[in-house]
């Protein structure tokens, strides 16, 4: 049985948002370490959410912020450091990218279909 192209979409932001987390964010400091590669990946089906609903930059930097406080008790504070709302802004930028991407796929496919 084939993916569906909304399966195929959601998986496709998923493996992106699974790298900018590691990467990117990574309040632990475990980015490059082979054995730690999933070490956020519970987090990522709320995030890919989170752009599927359109969720502004702030609201998902406090989701993050809100996990290294409240979940990894890394920092304190009232308010998202400018690295997590910089981590939010890259989430979003790559989610716009994702969907820009998959458009012009979908119409080269359809297009490709109408010649044959």
């Amino acid at each position: 049985m084939s993916r569906t192209p909304e399966r195929h979409h959601y998986d496709f932001v998923a493996a992106r948002v699974g790298e900018i987390l590691h990467w990117d964010w990574d309040p632990i400091g475990v980015a490059g370490v082979p054995q730690a590669r999933d070490e956020y990946d519970s987090y990522v089906p709320q995030v890919v959410q989170m752009l599927i609903d359109g969720k502004q930059k702030e609201e998902i930097a406090r989701y993050l912020y809100r996990i290294e406080t409240e979940s990894m008790g890394l920092t304190t504070g009232s308010r998202p450091s400018d690295h997590v709302e910089e981590v939010a802004a890259t989430l979003i930028d790559h989610y716009e990218w994702i969907k820009e991407r998959a458009n012009q796929i979908i119409s080269a496919q359809r297009a490709s279909r109408v010649a044959d």
